[in-house]
């Protein structure tokens, strides 16, 4: 159900069901992760119905982690230089950081609040 949602599939492809059950083991925040960098990576296809399938998994240009710290690593890895730097610095606050600090912050880095994703 939450890949369907995340996707706005009206279903999933048995192969992208199997994918997405097997690697996450049923863990909803990893399908989740898992779903998100499915997306970035424009491995996504849904056809006229709202079925959603996954390209060839097995390509070189898509690894699938096998973890949730690695799936986190992967999207941000691929993160433009200034939105990192702005993750670095929410990082650098811990726990107790407050997002008015980091909107303070992005004009220093050149990041308008406006861009930055969610």
């Amino acid at each position: 159900r939450i890949a369907k949602k995340q996707l706005g599939a009206r279903m999933l492809s048995k192969a992208a069901e199997k994918l997405l059950g097997t690697k996450s083991a049923g863990s909803p925040f990893f399908c989740l992760e898992l779903v998100k960098l499915l997306k970035e990576q424009h491995m996504v296809i849904t056809d006229a119905q709202g079925r959603v399938d996954i390209k060839d998994a097995s390509s070189d240009k898509f690894v699938i982690p096998d973890s949730v710290e690695q799936a986190i690593v992967s999207r941000v890895d691929r993160l433009q230089r200034k939105y990192l730097m702005a993750l670095k610095c929410a990082s650098v606050a811990g726990n107790d950081f407050v997002d008015t600090m980091l909107l303070r912050m992005l004009p220093v880095m050149g990041i308008a609040a406006k861009d930055v994703p969610t």
